[in-house]
């Protein structure tokens, strides 16, 4: 390690709960980093009913430290707790199924090198199989089920997730001084990544990496897996974070979220448009878990139901692929 790789000490949070089946392969995707630059694995257990504990206690590195809360108290809670117990001047998150890319912290403290006046980096995602293995876009003009995402460049010096394109938290490497100064608001029950990021990106510039830098493993458990989510709570907080959004660029105060939330009301549109995006979420899980030919019997099932809505939803998705 040189002197200039001392600097970059990182903090990495881990937030938990009934993860005993993925757990193992998200701490090894932290601990096999290529830059030697985590000093302590934060792992905050959520009131696990399941062996996660025990996995957590049991793998054996030196630099975990579990942080057991007897009471379930939601993942905003959890994540805020291991930031606050992070001793180290650079704080990374990962959820508890998903997985690092080898050279992600390598990569980002790259670019956080030829950019020092940065205080975090973010990158995009890719989707991680079923048996463990990333699916990514193919050459010669063939498509893999999931290619990556990745944000588009922010115009410094802020970040804002709605207009720079969708960041997850597990993406994320931010200064610890800076993290600190927001706090994740537990009243969201959905995207309290994107709000957390929306206010961190107030304090200085984000630097982005122009390629994923960690896998999402898309189950039938995700807390938006089709049959887990009601349209009206997720249009509630999709629209709390649009607002929030237009508050920032407009320099006045973020809506109070609780009264926000209580007093939203989804339109009808949006409710159906909701409701297809999920049935196709559920075939992209059922590719995923089961394969494809489980997923083409489900798009045919799709079709026999929905002739009209599942034509214009294709017709969108091809469009899309074909500009990228």
């Amino acid at each position: 390690m040189t002197d200039n790789d001392r600097a970059f000490q990182v903090s990495a949070v881990l937030a938990t709960h009934n993860s005993a089946a993925e757990v193992t392969a998200t701490l090894q995707s932290i601990v096999r980093q290529t830059l030697d630059c985590i000093r302590e694995i934060i792992v905050v257990d959520d009131a696990s009913t399941d062996d996660s504990r025990a996995l957590v206690m049991g793998f054996g590195d030196p630099r975990i430290r579990l942080v057991a809360l007897e009471t379930n108290q939601g993942v905003s809670r959890a994540r805020q707790i291991g930031m606050e117990a992070a001793q180290f001047d650079w704080i990374a998150f990962n959820d508890a199924d998903d997985v690092w890319l080898d050279d992600k912290m390598e990569r980002q403290f790259d670019l956080l090198r030829a950019h020092p006046e940065a205080i975090a980096c973010v990158g995009g995602s890719g989707r991680l199989h079923r048996d463990g293995r990333r699916q990514w876009r193919t050459g010669f003009g063939r498509w893999q089920w999931c290619p990556e995402e990745t944000p588009s460049a922010s115009a410094p010096p802020f970040f804002r997730p709605v207009l720079d394109g969708h960041v997850y938290l597990q993406s994320l490497v931010v200064r610890r001084e800076a993290a600190l100064a927001e706090a994740f608001k537990p009243e969201l029950t959905l995207m309290q990544d994107q709000d957390y990021l929306l206010r961190l990106g107030r304090h200085g510039r984000f630097v982005i990496t122009d390629r994923p830098v960690f896998l999402y493993r898309l189950g039938f458990s995700n807390t938006t897996a089709p049959g887990r989510m009601r349209a009206q709570v997720f249009l509630a907080n999709r629209d709390y974070l649009y607002r929030a959004t237009d508050a920032f660029n407009q320099g006045v105060a973020e809506p109070d979220v609780a009264s926000f939330l209580r007093d939203h009301t989804a339109l009808p549109a949006d409710v159906e448009a909701f409701e297809v995006g999920q049935r196709f979420r559920h075939i992209n899980t059922v590719w995923v878990q089961r394969g494809l030919p489980a997923a083409v019997r489900a798009l045919a099932g799709m079709f026999a139901r929905h002739p009209l809505q599942t034509s214009k939803f294709v017709a969108r998705r091809l469009r899309y692929w074909r500009r990228r």
